[in-house]
C-alpha cells in the first residue's frame, strides 16, 4: 500500500499508553508510527483468531444439539 491511499489523523493517548507505545518502538526499532501500526494489527489479528475459535465451538455445540435431538 502506497502512502497516498493512507488516512492521517491525530491520535489522542494516556501519557501511560504513549510511554507502552514508545517503549515497544524502542525495543524493536521501531518508529512510533510503525509500532503503533504492528499493535493493530496483532490486536485485529489476535481478534480474528479469537473470533475464529468460538464461531467454530459455537458451531461444534449447535450440532451436538441438534444431534442430541434428533435420537
Amino acid at each position: 500500500m502506497v502512502q497516498k491511499d493512507w488516512k492521517r489523523t491525530q491520535l489522542r493517548l494516556p501519557s501511560s499508553h504513549y510511554e507502552a507505545v514508545l517503549a515497544y518502538a524502542d525495543s524493536n526499532n521501531l518508529s512510533i508510527n510503525s509500532a503503533i501500526l504492528e499493535l493493530i494489527d496483532k490486536a485485529l489479528l489476535n481478534n480474528s483468531s479469537q473470533s475464529q475459535v468460538l464461531n467454530e465451538a459455537f458451531a461444534d455445540l449447535v450440532a451436538r444439539k441438534v444431534f442430541d435431538l434428533n435420537k
